[in-house]
Protein backbone atom coordinates (compact mmCIF):
# COMPACT_ATOMS: atom_id res chain seq x y z
CA UNK A 1 0.00 0.00 0.00
CA UNK A 2 3.03 2.59 1.23
CA UNK A 3 4.42 2.22 -2.91
CA UNK A 4 1.35 3.25 -4.23
CA UNK A 5 -0.99 5.01 -2.04
CA UNK A 6 0.32 8.23 -0.56
CA UNK A 7 -2.84 9.10 0.71
CA UNK A 8 -5.74 7.51 1.51
CA UNK A 9 -8.78 8.47 3.37
CA UNK A 10 -11.33 5.74 4.80
CA UNK A 11 -14.60 7.60 5.72
CA UNK A 12 -17.89 5.76 6.94
CA UNK A 13 -20.86 7.64 7.28
CA UNK A 14 -23.45 7.05 9.73
CA UNK A 15 -26.05 9.19 10.64
CA UNK A 16 -27.02 11.08 7.46
CA UNK A 17 -30.51 12.16 6.69
CA UNK A 18 -31.73 14.68 3.87
CA UNK A 19 -32.70 14.52 -0.05
CA UNK A 20 -32.22 11.45 -2.09
CA UNK A 21 -30.93 9.52 0.99
CA UNK A 22 -34.22 7.17 0.70
CA UNK A 23 -37.13 6.79 2.98
CA UNK A 24 -35.96 3.49 4.26
CA UNK A 25 -33.71 5.61 7.31
CA UNK A 26 -34.29 6.63 11.22
CA UNK A 27 -35.57 9.89 10.81
CA UNK A 28 -38.19 9.74 7.45
CA UNK A 29 -39.60 6.28 9.34
CA UNK A 30 -39.78 8.54 12.55
CA UNK A 31 -41.69 11.00 10.76
CA UNK A 32 -44.03 8.47 9.33
CA UNK A 33 -44.80 7.06 12.10
CA UNK A 34 -45.68 10.54 13.87
CA UNK A 35 -47.83 11.07 10.93
CA UNK A 36 -49.71 7.85 10.90
CA UNK A 37 -49.73 7.31 15.03
CA UNK A 38 -51.34 11.49 14.90
CA UNK A 39 -53.90 10.35 12.55
CA UNK A 40 -55.35 8.27 14.99
CA UNK A 41 -54.88 10.31 17.62
CA UNK A 42 -52.63 7.59 19.38
CA UNK A 43 -49.96 7.61 21.61
CA UNK A 44 -46.13 7.98 20.88
CA UNK A 45 -43.93 5.41 22.98
CA UNK A 46 -40.46 5.83 22.60
CA UNK A 47 -37.87 3.31 23.98
CA UNK A 48 -35.21 4.39 25.99
CA UNK A 49 -34.87 6.21 29.39
CA UNK A 50 -34.27 9.38 27.47
CA UNK A 51 -31.05 10.29 28.24
CA UNK A 52 -29.79 8.84 24.95
CA UNK A 53 -28.27 11.24 22.31
CA UNK A 54 -27.49 10.66 18.94
CA UNK A 55 -25.85 13.36 16.18
CA UNK A 56 -27.46 13.95 12.59
CA UNK A 57 -25.71 15.44 9.79
CA UNK A 58 -27.34 17.11 6.72
CA UNK A 59 -26.22 15.43 3.31
CA UNK A 60 -25.65 18.89 1.78
CA UNK A 61 -23.31 20.00 4.75
CA UNK A 62 -21.38 15.88 4.95
CA UNK A 63 -20.89 16.87 0.89
CA UNK A 64 -19.45 20.04 1.42
CA UNK A 65 -17.32 18.97 3.67
CA UNK A 66 -14.79 16.71 0.57
CA UNK A 67 -14.48 19.77 -1.77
Amino acid sequence: GKKFLKRLIIFRQHNVYGKDRGEEHVIPEFIKKIKNIKSKKGKIHIKGTGNEIRSWIIIEVQKNMFR
